[in-house]
């Protein structure tokens, strides 16, 4: 696999391929295209591009589950009386703002991040239109060499971006999975 995807990687012509590999597709993948019944989705990114906005776009789409809550009249003789109700939504209210101090400060860096790699995104755009754009050669002031460098600068840092994106979702995601239900 290792030897393909060296192959592949030398290769200066366009590819397409089909994989469920991870590996091969984070190693190869620059436009993820998603096959799905009745739709066709792009994301004009790498692997790790794609998984962040299907995360971004499953959370906007939110479900909410409904509740195990005892029907009014049910249940035990505590859990009808007021005291017993009262105590049980006190705890879920302490579960609820314990998990949120743990969760609060990852959900703030995320939405930072998101909001830090959506700008980059429209400066790397900008700057691939600028560069795909032949009469920007023909201005005097344009100075190719350093719109590459611009552009290979904006590429790191949008990776280092999405980096820290998936690694405070990886670790939002293990906070709640530990929160008792």
């Amino acid at each position: 696999m290792d030897a393909l995807i060296e192959a592949l990687t030398a290769f200066e012509g366009a590819l397409c391929f089909v994989s469920h590999d991870v590996h091969f597709i984070r190693r190869l993948a620059r436009r993820v295209i998603r096959v799905e019944p009745q739709r066709i989705s792009e994301y004009p990114g790498d692997w790790d591009y794609y998984l962040w906005k299907r995360a971004r776009e499953e959370a906007q789409t939110v479900v909410v589950p409904p509740t195990d809550e005892p029907e009014p009249g049910s249940g035990t003789d505590e859990a009808r009386s007021g005291r017993g109700r009262r105590a049980e939504r006190r705890r879920a209210a302490e579960a609820r703002n314990a998990l949120a101090r743990r969760t609060g400060p990852l959900r703030r860096e995320a939405r930072a991040l998101e909001d830090e790699i959506e700008a980059l995104e429209a400066e790397k755009g900008a700057l691939e239109r600028r560069l795909a754009d032949p009469a920007s050669y023909e201005t005097p002031d344009f100075d190719a060499g350093s719109q590459q460098r611009s552009y290979a600068d904006l590429t790191q840092r949008l990776d280092e971006r999405m980096e820290r994106w998936v690694e405070v979702r990886a670790a939002l995601e293990e906070a709640e999975k530990a929160a008792p239900e």
